[in-house]
């Protein structure tokens, strides 16, 4: 399935009309990494052009800091199976939050910029491929965020990507995620 997904990306990413959503600048100045690592839940995807696709939408991500960046691991279920994403995610510039996302056994780079966070609740984000927008997500570190929080996080989406919406909850019917 993912291999699947990557692909239809790849082929996909011609037809956005989306530039310039990969700056460096975009993302978050000063960005700690430390204070970023450890668990996220997916809990909205938005302005959707090109899906990046992991099984029934119920994911989650633990990001552990190295030197460079984080190796992170994205835990989802495809068709009631658990599955296993890992990435290395390098720093693409000091002080900021564009990241280079190198899934491994893969032969595709994605970028991640992190739009904006407070670190203990929400994170705003979009990955992109070959400097275009594919995909924009809403993580949180509760499984179950409160309305403010996300409100909170649409609210910096809308105000930083153009075409934020629509919004799309990623329910999560599986329990040990």
């Amino acid at each position: 399935m993912v291999a699947k997904s990557i692909l239809i990306l790849l082929c996909c990413a011609a037809c956005t009309v989306y530039a310039d959503f990969c700056s460096e600048e975009k993302g978050i100045e000063n960005f700690s990494r430390k204070k970023f690592g450890g668990v996220w839940y997916f809990a909205y995807t938005y302005g959707t052009r090109i899906s990046i696709a992991f099984g029934d939408g119920c994911m989650k991500s633990d990001h552990n800091v190295t030197e460079y960046g984080f190796d992170a691991v994205l835990d989802y279920y495809d068709q009631n199976k658990r599955e296993k994403f890992v990435a290395a995610v390098p720093l693409k510039k000091e002080g900021g939050s564009y990241f280079q996302v190198t899934p491994k056994g893969q032969n595709v780079q994605l970028y991640s910029v992190l739009l904006e966070t407070d670190y203990k609740n929400y994170l705003t984000e979009y990955f992109c491929l070959y400097g275009e927008m594919a995909q924009g997500f809403i993580r949180t570190r509760s499984k179950s965020p409160s309305p403010e929080v996300i409100k909170k996080a649409q609210e910096v989406a809308r105000q930083r990507v153009s075409q934020a919406e629509p919004f799309v909850d990623l329910d999560c019917p599986h329990s040990d995620i």
